[in-house]
């Protein structure tokens, strides 16, 4: 799992707040057969006019549902000792040891679920023959038609928290989808969630962790409008999270529509002073972009909270180098070198900073009157000397770097220094 994968993991584990797993006081071995009889019994009732006219039936044939898909989850936990789960679904029929990824698993077979181990402890599952292929679709179907003929308001108590359950469960089943990459299907699990939050029934309960979680989703399936949609539903109840900004804002770039995105960028700094991130989005936009100005104000209050940064320092650096100000340029650079010896970058920038310069003066005695010539010339080597040293530097730090050779030999040519001048075409032969 790479970096920002296991960052939007994350975010959604720490967002859930539904069903957990528990110990149970029965088996879930021994619920299977209670459950089918109720499933069986809920699809004969389905035909039954004189029971498919009653709200109780639907909310029984929603809750039905809802327990099938249950059976196994409520007592599977990540983490969970071997000795637990062998109490709850009793002697497997088979065990495999398999090895992925240079660990080894103990995989315990059983009738509907395989349970894998690493270390005693659970590690992961899979429902080989679920109870019922398509429950939580089917539980929303019939909470809906439980509520349409609940006309008297009698099940309202039970109805309003079966949605919640239901809305948990759809929830749960997203965050297992998306951390098996299956990002559509989490999508729409997400969105299910929030569509049953929005129903009158529900009394405008507003899960915002769970609407920013259907934009992620959105974004990782490629869904760019209906990630920008839940998006922005999140931030229309002021979600709580500066990344918000910023992955909003990548949408609308994606969409072409740069001045929503900075926007967004802006509203965000204003709500997150603090957020280094959004402050280096700010930056990096600014610099790409050409406006100096701008991204100097930003590095500036990004610096006030981390001095140190170099990558900040460097930005600065460049920027004075564009601006054509050779002074703050390689004050800034030097700065830079001070903070990380190593940094090639800086020193790189610095040798090109006096290189670049030089040959300013250069270009001035070529058009110069002869009383000048001879002084801008001596001007333009001493400038040309001062690049040495960082040139040299760098090729220290990335010997395998034949520009910066290159560099060194164009140097020593023009200063006449032989000896190294030699010693750099050899390296470059």
């Amino acid at each position: 799992m790479n970096k920002l994968r296991t960052l939007i993991a994350l975010f959604l584990i720490a967002g859930f707040t539904g069903v957990k797993a528990q110990e149970g006081a029965t088996s879930a071995a021994s619920t299977y057969p209670v459950i089918e009889n109720k499933l069986k019994k809920s699809e004969n009732d389905l035909e039954n006019p004189k029971k498919n006219a009653k709200a109780k039936y639907w909310l029984s044939r929603a809750e039905t549902m809802m327990d099938a898909y249950e059976v196994n989850l409520k007592h599977l936990q990540q983490g969970a000792q071997k000795i637990m789960m062998e109490f709850q679904f009793g002697t497997p029929n088979e065990k495999q040891t398999v090895e992925e990824d240079g660990k080894m698993y103990e995989v315990h077979v059983y009738d509907r679920v395989n349970i894998k181990y690493h270390n005693g402890l659970v590690d992961s599952w899979e429902e080989t023959k679920p109870l019922h292929d398509n429950p939580l679709p089917l539980a929303r179907e019939a909470l809906d038609k439980a509520v349409e003929l609940d006309t008297d308001k009698k099940l309202e108590k039970k109805i309003n928290p079966t949605y919640s359950r239901l809305a948990e469960l759809f929830e749960r089943e997203a965050i297992e989808a998306f951390l098996k990459d299956d990002f559509t299907e989490s999508f729409k699990n997400f969105e299910s969630s929030v569509l049953i939050g929005e129903l009158p029934v529900m009394g405008g309960i507003v899960d915002t962790t769970v609407i920013f979680n259907t934009g992620m989703a959105a974004s990782r399936a490629g869904l760019d409008e209906e990630s920008i949609k839940y998006y922005e539903k999140a931030l229309s109840y002021n979600y709580p999270e500066p990344s918000l900004y910023i992955f909003l804002k990548n949408k609308y770039f994606v969409a072409g529509d740069t001045a929503k995105g900075v926007d967004l960028l802006t509203n965000g700094f204003d709500r997150f002073p603090d957020n280094s991130d959004i402050v280096a989005e700010l930056i990096n936009y600014y610099l790409l972009t050409g406006k100096a100005d701008e991204a100097l104000g930003y590095i500036t209050i990004a610096q006030e909270k981390d001095p140190s940064n170099v990558s900040l320092i460097f930005a600065e650096g460049t920027l004075y180098d564009k601006q054509g100000d050779v002074e703050k340029a390689v004050e800034t650079y030097a700065r830079c070198i001070e903070v990380d010896p190593e940094y090639y970058n800086a020193h790189y920038n610095m040798g090109v900073v006096h290189y670049n310069h030089a040959q300013t003066f250069y270009e001035k005695a070529n058009d110069a009157p002869d009383s000048e010539y001879k002084s801008l010339l001596e001007r333009g080597d001493e400038e040309l000397k001062k690049a040495i040293a960082p040139m040299k530097k760098c090729h220290e730090l990335k010997p395998e770097d034949t520009s910066v050779l290159e560099t060194l030999k164009s140097i020593y040519y023009r200063l006449k220094m032989d000896e190294e001048y030699e010693a750099v075409k050899a390296k470059l032969e």
